[in-house]
């Protein structure tokens, strides 16, 4: 699944939707502020990290966060790790599609040491 750049004017300057709402809110935007890029491609986006690696999908993007010797030991990707996957915890535990922006505020108020993520 590709992410594709929303060109909405009610859509956020550079927003993105993909297959997984929670990336889109709780993962791109801090990726974002690290300097990620997303790029145009025939079948919507690709992430760029600052280094000019290219990435396909959400998942991917992940993963690499988790895998890649610079970034899994990068402490604001932990953090965004660390969100992104209490959030899914939270979704899971109030069974429920809610939207992000819920999800995430129900996290912070469950897990206030997150609350600065």
């Amino acid at each position: 699944f590709r992410a594709k750049l929303n060109s909405s004017p009610s859509q956020q300057k550079g927003s993105i939707s993909t297959s997984d709402p929670l990336f889109d809110r709780v993962v791109w935007p801090r990726l974002k502020l690290l300097q990620w890029t997303c790029l145009p491609h025939i079948d919507g986006v690709v992430f760029q990290t600052p280094e000019g690696i290219e990435i396909q999908n959400p998942s991917d993007v992940l993963q690499f966060l988790t895998m890649d010797p610079t970034w899994r030991l990068n402490p604001k990707a932990l953090c965004i790790l660390d969100m992104y996957q209490n959030c899914q915890r939270v979704q899971d535990m109030i069974c429920t599609q809610s939207d992000p922006a819920s999800i995430e505020k129900r996290t912070k108020h469950l897990m206030p040491a997150l609350a600065t993520y």
